[in-house]
């Protein structure tokens, strides 16, 4: 009886272990996922090859405003939190508290306006027929700058 329930055993994590091995072989390759946005983006606006040229230059451009802003948002939120650790008075902590939370404002609006303006780029590449395709492209990435929960994309995955 003992000697059954180990062969049952040994079987069922051998059936795991393979289904868990052709999940990762079969998986799709999340390095190519940017590029992948960036090619649906240009197919659901129906670019031309010279505005997928100059979409993908506006594309790469704004990831690189965006990381180093990012980069700065994560440095001078952690100087705001580190603060705590400080031993210093309360009175000097708070000054450094509002200069640094200020600076992390600051880093955020420039986020803010470097994708309107990378979005009114986008836009400007537009053609009239194009245009009413970018208003409903808009409709899809406000919800995700605004942090909104995306009903649709939610619909979407259910579906699936």
């Amino acid at each position: 009886m003992n000697n059954k329930i180990y062969k049952i055993g040994f079987l069922v994590l051998l059936v795991i272990n393979i289904a868990m091995l052709v999940l990762f072989v079969l998986k799709p390759d999340r390095s190519r996922s940017k590029e992948g946005i960036k090619e649906k983006i240009a197919m659901q606006l129906d670019f031309t090859e010279d505005q997928k040229s100059s979409f993908g230059e506006m594309v790469d451009k704004h990831r690189n405003a965006i990381r180093t802003l990012n980069d700065q948002e994560r440095k001078l939120t952690d100087q705001y939190f580190s603060q705590l650790q400080s031993s210093s008075s309360a009175t000097e902590n708070l000054a450094k508290q509002e200069a640094t939370f200020q600076e992390i404002m600051n880093v955020k609006s420039k986020k803010l306006s470097t994708t309107y303006l990378h979005l009114d780029d986008v836009k400007s590449l537009c053609n009239d027929e194009q245009l009413e395709k970018f208003d409903a492209f808009l409709k899809q990435v406000i919800p995700r700058l605004t942090g909104a929960p995306d009903r649709d994309s939610r619909m979407e995955r259910r579906i699936r």
